[in-house]
């Protein structure tokens, strides 16, 4: 796994040893980072769901302003924020441990303008409406006016049909990966 472009291009992140990961693959997050254009730069960014941080630190290399990452495992944790390190980007990022279906704003980050909304697909395929009622949560609690929500899920289950405060501005599909775009309504 690596940046694809801006200050940090071509730099390699650190992947947990031993654990089943699914990383979102390089050709998706470059389509993606493409679709998204010039409204990465600038930006205030949750990845949510982080991993290692791929998406918020791909972000954070295109001129993102600020990224916020939760993610609940220990391990993958401790990788995400030596990731942050390698890439000199403490200044930038803010790592929260946190059970992303939980997490709220209110620790005294700015709204954001972007979240990448990345859950296990086993979580979404066994789980859906308790994935789903966290997301509106979440954007209830952090996503400015204007902001956009990329929700990825598998491909094999049912689209989400937000309802309530959130409604689907654009969808792609890319093997089997599906990407929502959200917005409040």
């Amino acid at each position: 796994m690596r940046i694809i472009a801006g200050e940090a291009r071509g730099r390699r992140l650190e992947e947990p040893k031993g654990m089943v990961s699914r990383p979102i693959l390089d050709s998706l997050k470059e389509r993606l980072f493409n679709i998204l254009a010039d409204r990465v730069s600038g930006s205030r960014v949750w990845d949510v769901f982080a991993g290692v941080g791929s998406m918020g630190l791909e972000a954070l290399s295109r001129g993102a302003e600020a990224a916020v990452f939760v993610e609940k495992d220990r391990r993958v944790f401790d990788v995400l924020r030596r990731n942050i390190r390698a890439l000199g980007y403490e200044d930038r990022a803010t790592a929260l441990r946190a059970d992303a279906l939980a997490v709220r704003g209110g620790r005294g980050e700015s709204p954001a303008d972007l979240i990448f909304f990345d859950p296990p697909f086993p979580m979404v395929l066994r789980d859906a409406d308790r994935v789903h009622e966290g997301l509106v949560r979440l954007a209830e609690s952090v996503l400015s006016p204007d902001g956009l929500i990329v929700y990825r899920s598998p491909t094999q289950a049912p689209p989400w049909r937000p309802a309530r405060v959130l409604r689907e501005v654009d969808h792609r599909e890319h093997g089997v990966n599906r990407l929502q775009f959200l917005q409040l309504d």
